[in-house]
């Protein structure tokens, strides 16, 4: 039996700080009206939107694990229009506080800087920008492994000793780098893929010791490539330099292979290099120099789909260098696969070791050579079979490609066969979305269920002339919407709920951060009866009469009522509040928590309440401007301090907090390791507040791993959940189980089917202890994914939702109520903006063996199935056609 029986303490027990979405405008009315100010305000987790205007300011993260984004970053004329100008001197951003992947800019123009962006020993993530009209460097990096994905560098540098992208070891990937005055890309060594570099003063890469894959080079006004110690160049496109295609720079041989290295002024390759499989083919000084001829290596025009050429000095025009096929090759101009009437040399030449991966059919089994090898825009192959089946059909039980009388037979043998059901993964039974009355941005952060079922939500919704609101919604477990109360505080500007519980009562609490009329955050809890009145509103200002943001909420069995978050105190420092209200809303008593050894910032996240009414409350204290430990309090029930325990490894923040049967507390989080990058960290108290153990999990990527939530089950087990970098560098869902003693049992990942970033955000466990992770995961775009695993770590299925017009949908909580129903809820984009969206998955059940011409899967082969069947007979997807009928 676990001591917290009542569903509200559970939701207390899992609920952190909900990170915020600040909004800024030049214009006014949205939170702030500029960036920085919104940085000095946020947290850890937060993230910042930007509405479209010219910001003449100059940034820095200042260490923040935050996202500043535009309102659309998938919007090119929104990119273009959401501009971060540094007035012609300064860096227009800086990241120089040890920032990591946690520290997201997306969806900007960053100009006039003599950096555009400057990343000193830190790791930030930088995607989607346009970073023009820098005077020296579009980014700038010492001692830094930026992550740069699918930006436009352009028009950087003012002569050409400048390199627009300088010292930056992190992946770099599907970025156009052109018309910059100097070099491309210079002493960076992480890895670089699918990037255009073409149109530069000087060389396209020097000095770089990473891989640099799929590619084009081309057009730049020096050598292509100037290698770095041991380089990789794979499959690129190394075309019309006016310098040579390659040249070796310094330290161990290259490799170059399945490149096309053609029409360069100079060599196509000079200097030592290991050569396999490439092209290299006209350029004007000759193949090689300095290096034997390679015998793999082929000298023809690879037909290009169109040249580039050189329209005057320095006028570089782009090409088209996908290959002539006469299987097919892929226009991007008109989204289409086309037929040649000649094919280049270059399809299937390059190295037959190196996979096809996702070369589309047919592909002749041996990679391309340039820069479209291995990928799905590869010109067909000539070469290749041409009988092939383009979807195995609905019924088409022998996969032969086509449904008939061999398909029949083998369902007739299994006629009225029956097998056992078992639960596995839930069924979406109803989604509902809510939009304010000023059809604006809605986000769901919380939700909660009671005793008869019905569920809860809530979160913030602009209003009509008052900016947010708290806005919560009770739903019936059938999804008809009981009531929706708005909360707009006496400030008429900024209202933000965070967390919800209901008590034994159905009596449901919801608390979070509201504007009063001093312009600052107050606490704002309230109190409804169930069927939406509103009891009581205690609001809370603290000494300082500064911001004051709660955090969570929890009930105990007696009607008492607790909130936790941070308070700046007479020194405009953030400490710890924790309060405590009877059933009526009378405060019993309030309590600070500022760390006498540090006396800087100190930020509550999460709080747990046990059966006796003991309050346990966990978040992160400043050591200095740049450093933060794990600090856990726990409080009796008339609010006097027990003990306080600090996990200090090197940087860490607390952001769950559980309590299993025996009363021990378990707090997880992130921290540091070794390496600088965080970790998932996980430590158990007993009752006096003792450390028993700390469990760590530092994911396959080596990198970045970020925890959001922990879960307890019936006998003690602990789970946590979050995201995880992979080897390949995105990120996954990462689910770990360690059992009471700490030692880790398993660990699950999740990696969409859009192979990109997946970020675990909550999970539940129901009443079979099977555990139910739900975040954000790469699809078309981001999509709700919930997944569900079995105590022993098998994923036995997963749900997903896309909302209307593919935009993106993000969960924030997670709840499963005593018939094992599961809830979730966040927000969802519709027509550009968000709304709540609360989804019910209910139990669902597969078959103990699986049944071939089962179709209707009911676990038993009858009449239903041969009507289905019927349905699809005679189809057949072989291609061509004509090889349905041989």
């Amino acid at each position: 039996m676990r001591i917290l029986t009542f569903s509200l303490i559970c939701a207390a027990m899992v609920t952190p700080c909900a990170a915020e979405v600040i909004t800024v405008d030049e214009n006014g009315g949205a939170d702030f009206v500029g960036i920085q100010d919104a940085i000095d305000y946020s947290w850890h987790g937060d993230t910042i939107e930007v509405w479209p205007g010219v910001y003449n300011e100059r940034i820095n993260f200042y260490g923040m694990s935050i996202t500043i984004t535009s309102t659309d970053p998938n919007d090119l004329s929104v990119v273009e229009a959401t501009v971060i100008d540094a007035g012609s001197s300064g860096n227009a951003v800086t990241f120089d506080s040890g920032e990591d992947a946690a520290s997201l800019l997306v969806g900007f123009t960053v100009q006039n800087g003599d950096r555009g962006i400057y990343c000193y020993y830190s790791d930030p993530a930088i995607e989607k920008c346009i970073i023009k009209n820098n005077n020296e460097s579009a980014i700038y990096g010492v001692d830094a492994q930026p992550t740069i994905a699918h930006c436009r560098i352009s028009e950087n540098g003012g002569s050409v000793e400048h390199r627009a992208v300088y010292g930056c070891n992190g992946r770099i990937s599907d970025c156009v780098i052109n018309d910059n005055t100097g070099g491309a890309i210079a002493l960076c060594d992480g890895p670089i893929g699918a990037c255009t570099v073409s149109g530069n003063s000087s060389f396209g890469f020097e000095m770089c010791a990473g891989i640099i894959a799929n590619s084009v080079i081309s057009g730049n006004g020096d050598t292509g490539i100037v290698s770095g110690d041991g380089q990789i160049i794979v499959n690129c496109t190394i075309v019309c330099n006016k310098g040579n295609g390659y040249t070796y720079g310094q330290g161990a041989d290259p490799i170059l292979s399945s490149n096309i290295i053609v029409l360069n002024s100079g060599y196509g390759v000079q200097g030592s290099a290991t050569l396999a499989y490439n092209n290299i083919w006209a350029n004007t000084s000759g193949s090689y120099d300095g290096v034997p001829p390679e015998p793999t290596d082929i000298h023809k025009n690879p037909l290009f789909a169109e040249n580039g050429y050189w329209n005057g000095d320095p006028n570089w025009v782009q090409g088209d260098y996908h290959l002539k096929s006469e299987a097919g090759r892929w226009d991007p101009n008109n989204q289409t696969w086309v037929i040649d009437d000649v094919s280049s040399p270059c399809i299937d030449a390059g190295h037959p070791a190196y996979p096809t991966d996702f070369e589309p059919y047919p592909d002749g089994n041996i990679i391309n050579q340039g820069v479209y090898g291995g990928t799905e825009q590869a010109s067909k192959s000539p070469n290749g079979q041409y009988t092939y089946c383009s979807s195995i059909p609905a019924c088409d039980i022998d996969e032969d490609c086509r449904v008939g009388v061999s398909d029949f037979t083998l369902v007739t043998a299994d006629w009225l066969r029956t097998e056992e059901l078992e639960p596995n993964m839930v069924i979406q039974e109803w989604a509902e979305r809510y939009n304010g009355p000023d059809k604006n941005d809605d986000d769901a952060l919380a939700i909660t269920t009671d005793s008869s079922g019905s569920i809860y939500v809530t979160g913030w919704s602009e209003g009509t002339d008052t900016s947010k609101d708290y806005v919560t919604i009770k739903y019936d477990s059938n999804g008809t919407k009981l009531w929706a109360d708005r909360y707009n505080g006496p400030g008429n500007d900024y209202d933000r709920a965070v967390a919800i519980a209901a008590d034994s009562l159905d009596n449901v609490y919801v608390t979070g951060s509201s504007k009063g009329t001093g312009g600052k955050l107050d606490y704002a809890t309230i109190k409804y009866a169930s069927d939406g009145t509103r009891l009581w509103v205690k609001r809370y200002n603290g000494p300082a009469d500064g911001h004051d943001t709660a955090c969570a909420v929890g009930a105990d069995s007696w009607g008492d009522v607790y909130v936790t978050g941070w308070s700046e105190g007479a020194g405009g420092d953030k400490d710890y509040l924790t309060i405590k209200y009877d059933t009526n809303g009378s405060q019993l008593w309030a309590v600070r928590y500022d760390n006498p050894a540090w006396g800087l910032d100190d930020q509550a996240n999460a709080m747990a309440i046990d059966a006796v009414g003991n309050v346990y409350v966990t978040g992160s204290s400043n050591e200095d401007a740049f450093t933060d430990h794990y600090t856990t309090i726990k409080y009796d029930p008339n609010g006097n301090e027990v003990w306080v325990a600090h996990y200090s490894y090197t940087d860490e923040e607390a952001k769950a907090i559980a309590i299993d049967s025996l009363g021990n507390v378990c707090v997880a989080g992130n921290s540091n390791g070794a390496n600088g990058r965080p970790d998932y960290a996980t430590i158990k108290y007993d009752s006096g507040g003792n450390e028993l153990w700390a469990a760590r999990y530092n994911g396959p990527g080596n990198d970045g791993d970020y925890l959001n939530g922990i879960a307890i089950d019936s006998v003690d087990n602990i789970y946590v959940t979050g995201s995880s970098e992979s080897a390949e560098g995105d990120m996954d869902y990462a689910t770990i189980k360690y059992d009471p003693n700490g030692s880790e049992l398993w660990a699950a990942r999740y990696n969409g089917p859009g192979n990109s970033n997946d970020y675990g955000l909550a999970l539940a466990l129901d009443g079979l202890d099977n555990i139910y992770v739900s975040g954000e995961s790469s699809g078309v775009s981001g999509d709700y994914a919930t997944v569900k695993y079995d105590p022993n770590g098998n994923e036995l299925g997963q749900a997903r939702y896309d909302g209307p017009g593919n935009g993106d949908d993000s969960p924030s909580a997670i709840v499963i109520d005593s018939l094992d129903n599961v809830y979730v809820t966040g927000w969802s984009q519709d027509s550009g903006y968000y709304d709540y969206l609360t989804i019910k998955y209910a139990p669902s059940y597969t078959c103990t063996t699986i049944i071939t011409g089962d179709f209707d899967n009911d676990c038993k082969i009858d009449f239903t199935d041969f009507v289905i069947m019927s349905s699809h007979w005679l189809e057949c997807n072989l291609e061509p056609q004509e090889a349905c009928w041989e």
